[in-house]
């Protein structure tokens, strides 16, 4: 079996195909085989398909780096937290860190003295469906016969704002969600399994689009319980999905009657989980990763000799990188040079090269070899400024005419070359071939400019158009 390394960063200029090379790499690395597939079209449609019912599963996620993108969005930070009009601080886990714990192998016991939810567990409110109409209970019935929680439009009654929705996606695997009675009583508790998943072709006597968005749960009570002391003499509001802080996990399992119960969630550990970073160069690596630069070395990993975990600085927390988890870095080298970047980041990736594909391109556009066109133009450059700043085949794909080549250069190609040569267009001539696509303009008329003695034509910079 290949063995694929655990971080590297796919590098190359613009247009070379470094994000689309990604998803294959991702679905290489989740052993999925497409050979079956009668020609490139129907390859291609059905690896777009199968990456995303993994990024739906939580399987891989998918991030751009920028210069505002810090720690907090990455590995956990503070966020504020409206419930019921008032303000809350919470901590919230990072894109990297959901995944790290996905990743894991997760089994929690909860007994009175020793409870394990304490510090990582949420735990949500979620209506299914109101009491206003008795059809509306369908939706009740399907999720608790189906182990599911949903979010739903139209005849369900349900009131779907954005905070809703947002709540919805905030849930992580191993969270607890009370499902509403009543403004003092729930009905139903239960874990969450799974990340969001959808169902388009859910019908069931309902319009397809009114429950397509759902979440696996595992019930562990189907009892009817007064919560309102619990939630320190507050009611329920009729809210579809938020978060219930007033109260600690193992306050709501003796309420519900459980006084030790094993609670498992699915064994990931042997599956693997991606992180895709596209524009990886244009963070700040040691702000983004903190202490993650040490955990995400191989050697460092959790299950190896020279294992290690850090105490995170928000929550408190032992943290530690599973072995399953992958990262994939896209980094653009018209940007930057991979010698700008963080050396502890270099030591601990491994970069592969992406160069401009040519193969892919029509041999005969309107009689011009656009194979040819791309090497030639790229020969130019790396003699002028180096391989870093080659032109990509992404830019010539699909075209099949003259006039299509002709916007391609003009809206796409000129302007990323006099990006590249600062607008040195003698540079970008030579590139060109002088071909007549870059011409001198000439406005200088001594007649019109009446120019003193002390000026001639070459005190004048040449302007050029093209």
């Amino acid at each position: 079996m290949k063995k694929y390394p655990l971080n590297q960063i796919l590098y190359g200029a613009p247009g070379v195909g470094k994000t689309y090379d990604t998803i294959n790499i991702a679905l290489e690395i989740l052993g999925e085989d497409f050979s079956t597939q009668t020609n490139e079209i129907d390859t291609r449609q059905a690896m777009q398909k199968k990456f995303k019912e993994y990024v739906e599963n939580g399987q891989i996620v998918f991030t751009t780096f920028h210069q505002s993108y810090g720690y907090e969005e990455f590995v956990e930070g503070i966020r504020p937290d409206f419930d019921n009009e008032e303000l809350n601080y919470k901590i919230e886990n990072g894109i990297f860190k959901d995944l790290c714990i996905r990743a894991s192998n997760i089994s929690q016991e909860f007994n009175n003295e020793d409870n394990l939810f304490d510090n990582t567990t949420n735990i949500w409110k979620i209506s299914l469906g109101a009491k206003v109409r008795a059809d509306t209970h369908a939706l009740q019935d399907f999720c608790f016969s189906n182990n599911q929680i949903r979010i739903g439009w139209g005849d369900t009654r349900q009131i779907n704002t954005e905070p809703s929705i947002n709540s919805f996606r905030k849930m992580k695997i191993g969270d607890l969600v009370c499902v509403l009675e009543s403004r003092i009583s729930i009905k139903a508790v239960g874990i969450i399994k799974s990340e969001v998943l959808y169902d388009s072709n859910f019908k069931n006597g309902f319009d397809a689009l009114e429950y397509q968005t759902y979440r696996e749960v595992e019930w562990i009570s189907k009892k009817n319980v007064d919560i309102f002391n619990l939630n320190k003499n507050k009611n329920l509001v009729q809210q579809t999905v938020y978060s219930l802080n007033r109260f600690k996990p193992k306050d709501l399992f003796q309420l519900i009657g459980i006084d030790k119960e094993i609670l498992t969630i699915e064994n990931n550990k042997e599956k693997p989980y991606i992180i895709i970073i596209d524009e990886i160069n244009r963070g700040n690596i040691s702000k983004i990763f903190g202490e993650l630069i040490t955990l995400i070395e191989p050697s460092k990993r959790l299950g190896n000799a020279e294992e290690l975990e850090v105490v995170l600085p928000y929550s408190k927390e032992s943290f530690g990188v599973p072995n399953n988890v992958y990262i994939i870095g896209t980094m653009n080298t018209a940007d930057k040079s991979i010698t700008t970047l963080d050396t502890a980041l270099r030591r601990r990736f491994e970069f592969k090269k992406i160069m401009p594909n040519s193969f892919l391109l029509n041999s005969n556009c309107d009689g011009i070899n656009l194979q040819e066109l791309l090497n030639k133009m790229n020969e130019r450059i790396e003699c002028l400024i180096g391989d870093e700043k080659l032109i990509g085949h992404s830019y010539f794909m699909d075209i099949n005419s003259i006039d299509e080549l002709k916007v391609v250069f003009r809206n796409k190609i000129l302007p990323l070359l006099e990006e590249y040569f600062y607008n040195d267009y003698s540079q970008i001539k030579s590139v060109l071939n002088d071909n007549g696509m870059i011409k001198t303009k000439n406005i200088l008329n001594t007649d019109k400019f009446y120019l003193s003695d002390d000026f001639n034509e070459t005190d004048f910079k040449k302007i050029y158009e093209d």
